[in-house]
């Protein structure tokens, strides 16, 4: 079966530039210039015949065409993604993304590290050292540990410790 689809590279672009509601933004993450991603999509808009973002003035918004087409090119990207973790033997049941800040990462969770890689073996354990908040809806994250108080909406809080 052959598949009539406009480049794959250009649903990557466009996932990212949703996520992020900014071609800059998105050109970072991708290593690309914001021209290059407004081309990309250009290219993508004329081939699917339809608009995918409103242009504003220093903003953009996803049409409803840019809506529809929004989580079946996150489902693929997420079963390309599953496909060559299987492809090279990456059990991502078994990974835990933790997102802290540097600080928590170096003071609280590096001198624990070695407790749970011995009470858990079989959890392939990733820390995420960075200040930027987490976005359990797109970030590839399962725990973030943060300081304050909330309050958090949305997401399910349990007090640690005091600050150390």
């Amino acid at each position: 079966m052959r598949y009539s689809l406009p480049p794959l590279n250009s649903f990557r672009v466009f996932e990212c530039v949703a996520r992020h509601m900014s071609f800059a933004k998105a050109a970072h993450e991708l290593g690309l210039t914001p021209s290059a991603l407004s081309y990309q999509i250009k290219m993508l808009e004329e081939q699917l015949q339809v608009p995918l973002f409103v242009r504003l003035n220093r903003a953009i918004e996803l049409t409803s065409a840019g809506h529809r087409l929004l989580p079946g090119v996150e489902a693929g990207l997420e079963n390309f993604s599953e496909a060559v973790a299987r492809v090279k033997g990456v059990d991502e049941d078994n990974v835990l993304v933790i997102s802290t800040g540097p600080g928590t990462a170096s003071k609280v969770i590096a001198p624990r590290i070695y407790r749970f890689m011995e009470a858990y073996p079989e959890i392939e354990l990733r820390i995420s050292a960075n200040l930027k908040l987490v976005d359990f809806y797109k970030d590839d994250v399962d725990l973030g540990l943060r300081f304050g108080r909330g309050p958090y909406p949305g997401l399910h809080v349990d007090f640690l410790m005091e600050d150390i």
